[in-house]
């Protein structure tokens, strides 16, 4: 029954949306003293209609009236039709093509075609208005019931990328974007996502350990794989653990039968933690969470959370649990993979004070060879401790040179940073030394005795592929992931990331040269600890106060602009290559996101409502017949020359739009099924 009802409220707000639109264009029609004949919500079969004097009709409609019919017999015909995916008002003498009314519509005063300039125009531009209106009314709703955004804070940040390269960290929090405050996460997103080629964004940050604010420029990339540009962050989490999964027990630590979810509850609070047999010491969020429990992740550790009774009343105060976490271990192949050169430092780091530069490569440390996966935690055991590098570096098409440099370490954590499998291929981040390397697809060694070893992995080989196939969660099994190795993209890192946090069930290797994968199970390192330990947090966000009248309106008008604005920022990427195909969809993820927000209640159905309604109003003024904005563009000539275009170029453009439309309806929503269905194979 809830999703009949969700279904209900998706088709109910879609069917506003719709009906305020052409209920513009109808008002403005009678009140300028046009004839109206039909007044359609949808399209196709008539579901059933209702003409004054002729009452309600089912599965059919009603004729026209005709000289001999009496006056009580209403000149509005009003529709409801099968396909709510638009609507129409037919106005007569709107087209040229009128049949048996067309000499009525020749000589009728109140034919649309006779009508001023002024007076079409002021009809073709009603329903946009309308919808520009229900945006307002949409967002200013929202704004009066108070609700919750997600804070401008950096959660983590992708080894390499521009964020990277700018010295942003987690735990930084966004404070202003081009000088203008009072930021929210999605405004970020926004403005990043958005942003034109070769454009600098400015950005106030207040680090996470106070001090003053600093202002550092980015520009936005878009890499491959990606549909928007990005400047490589990831949004801030809270101390509140995931309400549907909570805690997903990561390969390579051990697991307890008895504790399902590990003990844990959706919707617990973090609130304290420490070494099992020690000290418990508040955290007060999520980065303290981190910086506390990574120099422990050779150690089990005791979570104590805030959980609530369903039960209990609103205003009682939650129980305290304790919950004890086993170690997580790091799985591993035996495989010793080849250093790449580095691909970015951080500003301030302890690699720029050495003088260590993009494209130098690391071939030894201390003056031995080394597992550079295994750097990370070279450097943060050395902390404080000087670590003698060999460099190998090439400048100005000169051959490679061999250098020597000394860099101390910092206590930055290591492995801290979630993967996010569907993002693009990044290097791998050495916190201590604040600077991020490629690694090679090529075997350098593999260790004797390894699972590696055992299937057959030569040294020299080349890896193409990681496919792995996640552990079946609750009732659904997820598709396999594939990590392809091309010439020019180093994805190990990725890859061996993914496996440390993602729960899986088999794990296969493509080499170069092979014609099939080869099944590869990895196991567990008993000396090699990794700081995450399978907990899932909600991501940050925080309440805000309802806003009286005034101010809802304002917030209203403001939001509608923004989203207006936004739309044109789209199609200026889109021309430009900065965004992909991908960013568009139709009519399955229009649904689909209806239906998500629709479940979760009315206000964030009416959200997104206010977002469709005003996207709805900028699309259909576009100068493209047969929309809106292209009648607009025949009726601005026809002002210009006194007089109308040409049939025949009226024609021409019309025929062209309406094939240019349904051929962008095609593509869009031909792709979004081609996606669906690649989803469930």
């Amino acid at each position: 029954m809830m999703f009949v009802w969700n279904v209900l409220k998706v088709a109910l707000g879609l069917g506003f949306v719709i009906f305020l639109h052409e209920l513009g264009h109808f008002l403005l029609a009678k009140w300028n003293g046009v004839k109206v004949e039909k007044f359609s919500i949808g399209f196709g079969p008539t579901l059933a209609s209702y003409r004054r004097g002729v009452g309600m009709r089912i599965a059919t409609g009603s004729n026209p009236p005709g000289p001999d019919d009496p006056p009580t017999i209403g000149e509005t015909e009003y529709i409801l039709a099968a396909l709510p995916l638009g609507g129409y008002v037919k106005m007569l003498g709107e087209s040229r093509e009128e049949g048996e009314t067309q000499s009525e519509a020749a000589t009728n005063p109140r034919a649309f075609h006779n009508k001023s300039v002024w007076a079409r125009m002021q009809i073709i531009t009603a329903g946009v208005i309308m919808n520009v209106f229900l945006g307002v009314a949409c967002f200013a709703f929202v704004a009066s019931q108070g609700g919750i955004e997600q804070p401008a804070m950096v959660g983590g940040v992708l080894p390499g990328s521009p964020a990277y390269k700018a010295g942003l960290r987690a735990g930084d929090e966004i404070v202003a974007i081009d000088g203008k405050r009072g930021v929210v996460y999605k405004n970020l997103l926004a403005k990043v996502n958005l942003s034109s080629a070769g454009q600098k964004i400015k950005f106030t940050i207040k680090g996470a350990g106070g001090g003053p604010e600093r202002l550092v420029e980015i520009e936005p990339t878009r890499e491959n794989g990606t549909t928007m540009p990005v400047i490589g962050i990831k949004s801030g989490s809270s101390l509140e653990l995931a309400s549907k999964l909570p805690f997903l027990s990561p390969p390579g630590s051990p697991t307890d039968p008895s504790k399902p979810l590990g003990g844990f509850q959706g919707g617990d609070k973090v609130v304290a933690v420490g070494p099992e047999g020690g000290a418990i010491e508040p955290v007060s969020d999520y980065e303290d969470f981190v910086a506390k429990t990574e120099p422990l992740r050779d150690r089990a550790i005791v979570v104590e959370v805030e959980r609530k009774d369903p039960k209990a009343e609103p205003e009682a105060a939650p129980s305290r649990v304790k919950v004890t976490v086993p170690v997580h271990r790091f799985v591993d192949f035996g495989l010793r993979m080849t250093p790449g050169p580095v691909d970015a430092i951080r500003p301030g780091s302890p690699a720029e004070s050495a003088g260590i530069l993009p494209g130098d490569r690391i071939v030894a440390v201390d003056g031995k060879p080394y597992d550079p996966m295994h750097l990370p935690d070279l450097a943060r055991a050395s902390a404080g401790q000087p670590l003698k590098l060999t460099l190998e570096r090439s400048a100005g098409g000169k051959p490679a040179e061999s250098i020597e440099l000394t860099v101390t370490p910092d206590s930055s954590p290591i492995w801290v940073e979630t993967v996010d499998p569907l993002g693009r291929v990044t290097p791998l981040d050495i916190p201590g030394l604040g600077l991020a390397m490629d690694i090679l697809a090529k075997v350098q060694e593999v260790r004797e005795g390894s699972p590696a070893s055992k299937a057959g992995i030569k040294p020299g080989a080349v890896i193409r592929s990681v496919i792995v196939q996640p552990e079946k969660i609750g009732k659904s099994t997820p598709k396999a992931v594939t990590f392809a190795f091309e010439p020019t993209s180093h994805a190990w890192p990725l890859a061996f990331g993914y496996l440390q946090e993602i729960p899986w069930t088999k794990v296969e290797i493509g080499l170069e040269g092979q014609d099939a994968p080869i099944a590869v199970t990895p196991e567990s390192d008993p000396n090699w600890y990794h700081p995450l330990r399978g907990l899932e947090f909600d991501a940050m966000s925080r309440k805000t106060p309802p806003l009286g009248l005034a101010d809802s309106l304002a917030k209203g008008v403001n939001e509608t602009w923004e989203n207006i604005s936004q739309v044109f920022l789209i199609f200026q990427s889109l021309f430009q290559g900065r965004v992909g195909a991908n960013a568009f969809g139709g009519a399955i993820p229009i649904a689909q996101i209806a239906y998500s927000q629709a479940s979760s209640g009315w206000t964030p159905l009416i959200q997104f409502l206010g977002i469709l309604s005003v996207n709805l109003a900028v699309l259909n003024f576009l100068p493209i017949p047969p929309l809106d904005g292209g009648q607009f563009v025949f009726l601005a000539a026809e002002k210009v020359r006194g007089k109308p275009l040409p049939d025949s170029i009226l024609n021409y453009a019309t025929f062209g739009g309406v094939v240019f439309v349904l051929l962008l309806i095609v593509f869009i929503n031909g792709k979004d099924i081609f996606q669906l269905i690649q989803s469930y194979l």
